[in-house]
C-alpha cells in the first residue's frame, strides 16, 4: 500500500499505511531450526574442530568449558536416548561477558532448536510435548523467581518421564498430561547463586569473564561466522545419528567417588566420549574431575556448611544442643571467615539498616526446616536466664544432616 502525503498548515506529513489485513495478526507461528544432515560420515575430530573453534571465537574460561559446550551440544542432538537430559547454564559475573553469544553458537548447532527469552509454562509444555527438541533461553535469572511452574517443567524435564498435567479448554477441561522433556540450555547473570538448588543441581555450568583487549584470537561476528558453527553442528548431528546406537548401550565407568546427580549429568557426555573413542573418555574424565564445585546448592546446603563450621569450633563443647537464637548470632558473625568474603547470613535481610541485616532465629528455622524439622525444646545445663528448657536443636541432628546433605571437604 503506498503512503500518501497529506498538507496541513503548509506542513507536508506522511500519513501512515492502513494496515493490511494480514498484519492484524499478532505474533507469528514457532518454529524449530533446523540442521540439514551432514552428507558424508564424521569422525571423532569434530570434537577437535568445535571445542577449537569455541576458543577461537570466543573468550572462554578454558580448555575445559570448550570441552563441555562441545560434549553437551552433541548430547543435545540426541538428547532422547539417555536416561536423562542435563541443563547448560552459562554464566557471568557481569553483563558484557559474551553469555547471550555462546548460548546463541550452541543453539546454531543444535538441530531442532529455538532460542527465546521467556515463555509462558503452557507454551514451554505444548512445545516440549510436540517439537521434542531443544530450548535456548536467554537471560534467564530476569524472569525465573516469578515463573515457579517454568523452573518445574525445566527440572522434570530432566527425564523421559517429565511431565505436567493440566486442565486443557480444548478438551473440555479434561486433564491432560503434557511431556517437559526436552534439552534446554540457558544464560543469565551469576546463575550458580540465583538458579534454584534443583535446577542448579542438574546443570553443566560454564562460566564467562569479561576479555581484555587481546584475548580473543578473532571476535566472533555473525555475519561472518554463523556458517561455521552451522556447518559444525550438522557435523555434529551426523556423528551422533549415525552412532546413535553406540552411545546409546554405553554405560561408561565413572572415576572414583562420582555417584548420585554428578553422575547422570556427566553420563551422556561420557557415552558421546566413549563412541568417539581415542583420548576422548580420559578427557572428559579430567574435566568431570577439576569441575568447581558449586559453592551454594541452595541456602539450606550452605547453612548446615556453616553450621558445622561453628560446631568444630564451638565454646560450648559440653552441651548437647544448641538455641536458635545462639545460632542465628553465630552464624550472623561468619562473614569474615569465608575466603572470598562472601557469606549471606552477615547481611542476609538486605534494603535494612547496617545493624538489622544479619540472619534471624525465624530464618534459620525456616531454612533448616527441610532437613532437620522445626526446633523442639531442648535442654541446657547452663542457661543465662535460669531457665533450663529452649526452644533449639540437638548438635547430634545437625551434624548428621549436614553429613547427609552439605560434606565440608571445601570448608
Amino acid at each position: 500500500m503506498m503512503e500518501q502525503k497529506i498538507q496541513t498548515n503548509n506542513v507536508v506529513e506522511l500519513a501512515k499505511p492502513e494496515p493490511e489485513q494480514d498484519n492484524l495478526k499478532q505474533g507469528r507461528e514457532v518454529r524449530f531450526d533446523i540442521l540439514e544432515s551432514w552428507p558424508e560420515s564424521v569422525g571423532s575430530e569434530i570434537f577437535s574442530e568445535t571445542a577449537e573453534s569455541l576458543q577461537r571465537y570466543l573468550h572462554l574460561a578454558s580448555e575445559r568449558d570448550a570441552l563441555v559446550l562441545t560434549f553437551w551440544t552433541a548430547h543435545a542432538n540426541c538428547f532422547e536416548v539417555f536416561k536423562m537430559t542435563p541443563r547448560l547454564a552459562i554464566t557471568a559475573p557481569v553483563k558484557g561477558c559474551g553469555k547471550s553469544t555462546v548460548l546463541g553458537i550452541v543453539q546454531l548447532m543444535v538441530n531442532n532448536s529455538l532460542s527465546c527469552d521467556n515463555m509462558t509454562p503452557a507454551a514451554f509444555f505444548r512445545l516440549a510435548e510436540t517439537k521434542k527438541g531443544m530450548f535456548a533461553i536467554d537471560e534467564v535469572d530476569s524472569w525465573f523467581q516469578r515463573n515457579s511452574d517454568l523452573v518445574s517443567a525445566l527440572n522434570g524435564g530432566v527425564v523421559p518421564q517429565g511431565s505436567f498435567i493440566r486442565c486443557d479448554t480444548d478438551n473440555g477441561n479434561k486433564p491432560m498430561q503434557f511431556s517437559t522433556h526436552c534439552a534446554a540450555a540457558m544464560c543469565g547473570i551469576n546463575l550458580e547463586r540465583k538458579l534454584p538448588g534443583p535446577l542448579l543441581d542438574r546443570c553443566h555450568v560454564v562460566n564467562m569473564e569479561k576479555a581484555l583487549p587481546g584475548d580473543m584470537e578473532i571476535q566472533f561476528d555473525h555475519r561472518k561466522h554463523t556458517r561455521i558453527f552451522i556447518e559444525l553442528g550438522r557435523k555434529l548431528s551426523r556423528f551422533v545419528t549415525d552412532n546413535k546406537c553406540l552411545i546409546s548401550d554405553c554405560q561408561p565407568r565413572m572415576p572414583e567417588g562420582i555417584v548420585g546427580r554428578k553422575a547422570d549429568i556427566w553420563e551422556p557426555l561420557l557415552s558421546i566420549a566413549e563412541a568417539a573413542g581415542g583420548y576422548w573418555p580420559t578427557k572428559l574424565k579430567e574435566c568431570l574431575l577439576s569441575q568447581p564445585e558449586i559453592d551454594d546448592d541452595s541456602k539450606g546446603v550452605r547453612l548446615l556448611r556453616d553450621i558445622r563450621r561453628i560446631y568444630d569450633s564451638r565454646p560450648w563443647q559440653d552441651e548437647e544442643n544448641v538455641h536458635i537464637g545462639t545460632l542465628a548470632i553465630a552464624l550472623g558473625g561468619l562473614e569474615s571467615a569465608d575466603s572470598d568474603g562472601h557469606r549471606p547470613w552477615a547481611r542476609f535481610h538486605k534494603g535494612f539498616e547496617e545493624n538489622d541485616t544479619r540472619i534471624k532465629a525465624a530464618d534459620v528455622s525456616r531454612l533448616l526446616k527441610p532437613y532437620v524439622g522445626l526446633p523442639k525444646p531442648v535442654r541446657f545445663k547452663n542457661s543465662i536466664d535460669g531457665k533450663d528448657v529452649h526452644r533449639g536443636y540437638r548438635w547430634s541432628d545437625l551434624i548428621k544432616a549436614q553429613e547427609r546433605y552439605g560434606s565440608c571437604n571445601n570448608l
